[in-house]
């Protein structure tokens, strides 16, 4: 029983822990992340790019991405505020699925060819925003909001989604 729990506290430590999040190691990035499911990025039915609408202040409300439980909402931004200071990574071309409760996830959205990384806390007020500005009848909400960072001398575009977990399979 003891060898049992040495195993699990060292897999615990090697992949990394936060109330229910996992964490693991980034090579490129040398740290840890938290580890996510990602899934393609979606493209514009217009044919319009989502770079335009970066700097756009008020959510989006669209069903586009299904509807998320208001309840699950809550649960999901406080996972982020668990792991606000942990990095919230997203590949090339891709949306991560940064929290999820129950049939409900917030969304990091990439539209770009490279990797992009922010501190997971950072993901939090426009998640608010979407939420305060995108909901049904107190029970569900919906939408996205674009919001952008700056890199040096680049801008870089990104996404926050609140909608149904499986928004983005294919």
């Amino acid at each position: 029983m003891k060898l049992d729990l040495m195993i699990f506290g060292m897999i615990s430590t090697a992949t990394g822990v936060i109330q229910g999040a996992s964490l693991i190691y980034d090579t490129t990035l040398d740290k840890m992340v938290l580890n996510t499911t990602t899934f393609p990025a979606p493209h514009r039915r217009d044919g319009r790019s989502f770079r335009s609408r970066a700097s756009d202040p008020e959510p989006t409300c669209s069903l586009r991405y299904g509807l998320a439980r208001v309840n699950e909402t809550i649960a999901n931004i406080g996972h982020l505020s668990d792991v606000a200071n942990v990095t919230c990574s997203v590949p090339a071309a891709t949306c991560a699925r940064v929290s999820h409760e129950g049939r409900s996830s917030i969304f990091f959205c990439n539209f770009e060819s490279h990797d992009i990384n922010t501190r997971c806390g950072n993901l939090i007020q426009p998640a608010k925003q979407v939420s305060d500005a995108c909901t049904i009848s107190n029970s569900y909400d919906y939408g996205y909001v674009a919001r952008s960072m700056v890199d040096g001398s680049q801008t870089i575009p990104y996404l926050v989604v609140i909608g149904d977990d499986y928004a983005f399979a294919p």
